[in-house]
């Protein structure tokens, strides 16, 4: 949807990159909490003067369905 979005609205680069960054760092970051080994880019660490606090998940019984949900919470906020 946001590449649709893109397609149809004016050529601003700088501005969509922006917003493409942001989408997929939410969506990475989705992902990686859901991970071991993944380092996120913002959850629970700080970007600049950003920070953002992340506490470790309750246990979790399906991790391939948690982990999509929260992928899609992250791209649809």
């Amino acid at each position: 949807m946001l590449l649709e979005a893109i397609r149809t609205d004016y050529a601003q680069p700088t501005v969509h990159s922006r917003n493409l960054f942001h989408i997929s760092s939410a969506m990475y970051d989705a992902w990686a909490a859901y991970d071991e080994l993944a380092a996120p880019f913002l959850l629970g660490t700080t970007v600049g003067n950003f920070n953002c606090p992340h506490s470790s998940l309750a246990a979790v019984t399906d991790v391939l369905a948690e982990r999509n949900e929260a992928i899609s919470y992250a791209s649809y906020r």
